[in-house]
């Protein structure tokens, strides 16, 4: 079976390379006649080359269509212009840079509308949409989503009514409002059956199965994933129908059928191989790392999560980055291994704080963008004003020659204030530059000081869990020496030994549970308070149990140190999975995560 594996595997390097080798060699052709084409073949050729970039290096599939946009304004041909406008905003949307695109969009739409289009006035409407709700603007998402809807109904646009339907129910699904979603994904899958689009119909059964498998209904989610893959096996949709195998992987991971989630998860990675889709390859891998993790093969699981890893650090995929480090960390506490768990665990933080301030450093550069292209329109209708102010001049020119002298006076002066504002404005950006680095440099002084006093509580923190378990060891002997002098004495000795022992072990877990606690809530200072608010009514063992089980520590570790046996822990550990109402598929530690993460 190995042997066999290995032979696809290097069958598909093979091929791929092939791949790779004839692409290149089609860029490299289109790329020496560009050089000596004429300018309208050139936007042609830069329109394939950007094509080529599209998913693999974004920024410059940019910059090529960027050349075509120079070209066609030069040569003034407006439909061609507008053409490649449209194309860089759905690039710019891709690409995060949401102003540009919002900008590209709307002066498309505009030229549409001039020119009855009404199809692509809908589609620019319907991306704004989409726009919005990446960031997470759903009031004005819904919108425009609405707007796309109501001019598609008055065309009688079947395919756009049930675009705006699915996007709606996009909007709904987001928003947890699944029953909502889910009549208006039924909406659009019944008109896209009418108008025979199959993809349509998919991508519906698909987003159905994503809201099942939210609400935990795992047998519908799959029962719509498995329709949406034979629509995408028969139309040949290899994006798709990898997709689908991924989710459905997932599903079976999420019910431990283990064996079932790499059979579906295996075919859905062969396929993003071949299709050069990184992200979606990158998430594959992740979640084959994640059924490795939950059947202990954790080299496996390991080894799955570095291709991972150097994926989305090639995308610079953060948000990908984050959750496969906090894998990686949970992968090797299992393995023991606290200190590489602790290096992980630090760098997941880092990658989901930056993550934050991120998101806020991109709503502040979306206001000021919005602001300086505010402006420039402003500017722009002025200098059109002042021109033709200056036209009409040039009509009574003829009129007095003291007026040329006085228009003349005016000009300059004009020029003047104009070059005094200039560096007015100089100033003032070269003041706002130097108090923004500045600022950046004063957080990064801040995030070091944070990541080292995190650094230092989590080696506090395993040094000190370390410690009790060795210490615990040693008066467990303690214990068993005074176990077996027992045996020698008689029955009122015997019983005032017993006696002494169990004063013995509560007094020294009181001990043991005050130096842990100490350390714990130096790291966790949260972690009782969202606990309480999640559960309230948990008694002072079971959130004893919680905090250790919150550090992954084995059933043998709590034994250890509490100086109660295996089976009492076991026993424990089942009534507190019973009270917190955890499915039996997902661990304590996950679940304490998502409290701490959630809350």
């Amino acid at each position: 079976m190995k042997l066999k594996n290995i032979c696809i595997i290097v069958l598909l390097l093979i091929s791929t390379s092939f791949l790779y080798a004839q692409k290149q060699k089609s860029v490299d052709s289109l790329l020496i006649s560009l050089n000596n084409a004429k300018k309208t073949d050139k936007i042609q050729i830069l329109f394939e080359l950007s094509a080529y970039y599209e998913d693999s290096i974004p920024k410059k599939s940019i910059v090529f269509l960027n050349q075509a946009l120079e070209i066609s304004q030069k040569t003034k041909l407006k439909e061609t212009e507008i053409e490649v406008i449209h194309e860089l905003a759905e690039l710019y949307k891709k690409d995060n840079l949401y102003s540009q695109s919002i900008e590209y969009y709307k002066i498309a739409m505009e030229f549409y509308s001039n020119n009855n289009n009404n199809i692509k006035v809908i589609n620019c409407i319907s991306n704004l949409g989409l726009i919005y709700t990446d960031l997470g603007d759903y009031d004005k998402s819904a919108e425009y989503h609405i707007q796309a809807l109501n001019k598609s109904e008055e065309i009688v646009y079947l395919k756009g009514v049930a675009y705006s339907y699915g996007n709606l129910a996009n909007i709904y699904t987001d928003i947890k409002k699944y029953d909502l979603a889910i009549k208006y994904y039924t909406k659009a899958d019944s008109i896209f059956t009418i108008t025979g689009e199959k993809w349509g119909v998919a991508s519906c059964k698909n987003n159905l199965g994503i809201i099942f498998e939210n609400q935990n209904e795992f047998d519908r989610a799959i029962e719509n994933y498995n329709e949406a893959l034979i629509i995408y096996k028969n139309n040949n949709n290899g994006l798709g129908e990898a997709l689908c195998q991924a989710n459905i992987g997932v599903i079976y991971s999420k019910t431990k059928q283990y064996k079932k989630a790499l059979n579906n998860l295996n075919e859905a990675q062969i396929i993003f191989k071949n299709l050069n889709k990184k992200l979606y390859l990158a998430g594959c891998y992740s979640s084959l790392s994640t059924v490795y993790y939950f059947t202990d093969d954790l080299e496996i699981s390991e080894n799955y999560l570095e291709q991972s890893i150097s994926i989305v650090v090639e995308l610079n995929n953060k948000k990908q980055i984050s959750e496969s480090y906090e894998l990686m960390s949970k992968i090797y506490t299992k393995k023991h291994d606290y200190k590489k768990a602790l290096e992980y665990y630090v760098l997941f933080k880092q990658y989901n704080d930056s993550i934050f301030n991120e998101n806020s450093a991109q709503k502040i550069s979306e206001l000021q963008i919005k602001y300086e292209t505010e402006k420039n329109l402003q500017e722009i209708e002025y200098l059109k004003t002042e021109n033709k102010y200056k036209n009409k001049l040039n009509i009574y020119l003829s009129i007095s020659i003291a007026f040329i002298f006085l228009l003349a006076f005016a000009m300059v002066m004009i020029f003047i204030l104009r070059a005094k504002n200039s560096k007015q404005k100089l100033l003032i950006a070269n003041q706002n530059k130097e108090k923004q680095k500045f600022k950046i440099e004063k957080q990064k002084v801040e995030n070091d000081k944070l990541r080292i006093e995190i650094e230092t509580k989590y080696r506090e923190l395993t040094s000190k869990t370390v410690q009790l378990m060795q210490n615990a060891e040693l008066q467990n002997k303690f214990i068993s020496d005074f176990k077996s002098i027992r045996k020698n004495l008689d029955a009122d000795g015997k019983k005032q030994v017993q006696k002494f022992i169990r004063k013995y072990n509560v007094n020294i877990f009181k001990n043991n549970w005050q130096e842990f606690e100490l350390y714990f809530e130096k790291v966790h200072n949260d972690f009782y308070e969202k606990l309480s608010q999640k559960v309230p009514n948990l008694t002072l063992n079971e959130k004893k149990l919680c905090a250790f089980l919150h550090l992954g520590m084995s059933t043998k570790d709590i034994s250890l140190i509490t100086f109660r046996t295996a089976g009492t822990i076991n026993t424990a550990r089942k009534r507190l999975r019973k009270k917190l109402n955890i499915p039996s598929e997902i661990d304590f530690q996950k679940y304490f995560s998502d409290i701490i993460n959630n809350s």
